[in-house]
């Protein structure tokens, strides 16, 4: 019996532990500004190439690092 409680309690005291340090405060904030208007042009940020089969396709692809979230814009 003694031992079922010894199991019962450190399973309890693991998963209080566990509860109170996998809880982190969440951050909105965003980041300061990297990159600037000069960064973003073409041949450095992206490049756009027109499909020689179809020319109302234009590919457009990202020459950015992977850490950030392309977004394209067009009319």
């Amino acid at each position: 019996m003694k031992k079922l409680i010894s199991k019962l309690y450190i399973a309890w005291l693991i998963i209080t532990v566990g509860l109170f340090s996998a809880c982190t405060p969440d951050s909105f904030e965003l980041e300061g500004k990297d990159v600037t208007v000069d960064d973003l042009v073409e041949g450095i940020a992206f490049s756009i190439t027109h499909d020689s089969e179809n020319p109302n396709i234009v590919y457009l692809k990202s020459l950015m690092p992977s850490s950030y979230q392309v977004c394209w814009q067009h009319p």
